[in-house]
């Protein structure tokens, strides 16, 4: 059997790439109804848990939203579709610029950095008592 032809592929990833985007971003809308939803009625019981699926979809979404295009673009410049690879590069492009902020602050909220270890200084008190914290 042999490959699909160059449009009958970008066509297909297309297609998948478009249900994929949806798929996501169903999930998300659905994510954030049962942030809702816990708000209301547990008083926000689990929020940490609902706000760590709701980010990991966004990245996803960001993710998805970006490697579509290139992939597509890729296929289609491999199969000679100058125009179509053009286009996907181009839409790749704009994705890009859009996502990258967003996906930055989603990264950062699912992996926040360590705070920082506080020095503690050992101060004489009065009376001449020097016993520092920690030994």
């Amino acid at each position: 059997m042999a490959p699909p032809s160059p449009p009958t592929a970008v066509v297909l990833l297309t297609v998948a790439w478009l249900l994929l985007l949806l798929g996501l971003g169903y999930a998300w809308f659905g994510t954030g109804m049962e942030s809702w939803a816990d708000h209301h009625s547990n008083s926000g019981a689990r929020q940490d848990e609902i706000a760590k699926k709701a980010n990991q979809l966004l990245l996803g979404l960001a993710l998805t939203g970006v490697g579509g295009p290139v992939l597509i673009a890729v296929v289609a410049f491999a199969g000679r579709l100058r125009w179509t690879g053009v286009v996907f590069t181009v839409l790749a492009i704009v994705f890009c610029g859009l996502s990258v902020p967003l996906a930055g602050a989603t990264w950062r909220e699912l992996n926040p950095p360590q705070p920082v270890p506080t020095t503690y200084v050992c101060q004489e008190r009065s009376g001449g008592d020097t016993r520092c914290p920690g030994g």
